[in-house]
């Protein structure tokens, strides 16, 4: 959860620093929960090609094989839940305030 966070535009390298971006709206950072199997590297590599835009999200869940295709926006709070399948979050999508089952 932590690299996600870190690879997010929450943050900005400045002078080789990592700051937080200042146009995040929320003071806090938002809590990140991965289930099996995104809580193994290869597995978070793969379904994270490009970490969605983070800046107004407030609760990430994931559960089972999500997969972002591409850049996607997550605001407010966020549930995703795979059962028995690979959810496929397709580019662009912008996902607010949903619990997402399949």
């Amino acid at each position: 959860e932590d690299l996600f966070l870190v690879q997010s535009n929450l943050f900005n390298l400045d002078g080789g620093r990592l700051v937080r971006n200042e146009e995040r709206i929320f003071d806090s950072l938002p809590e990140v929960r991965f289930g099996s199997p995104l809580n193994q590297l290869e597995a978070f590599q793969k379904c994270f090609p490009v970490i969605p835009d983070l800046l107004g999200l407030e609760l990430l869940d994931v559960a089972g094989r999500v997969c972002f295709e591409g850049a996607a926006s997550l605001k407010g709070r966020v549930r995703l839940k795979a059962i028995g399948k690979i959810m496929h979050i397709e580019n662009g999508r912008h996902i607010e305030n949903e619990s997402i089952e399949c």
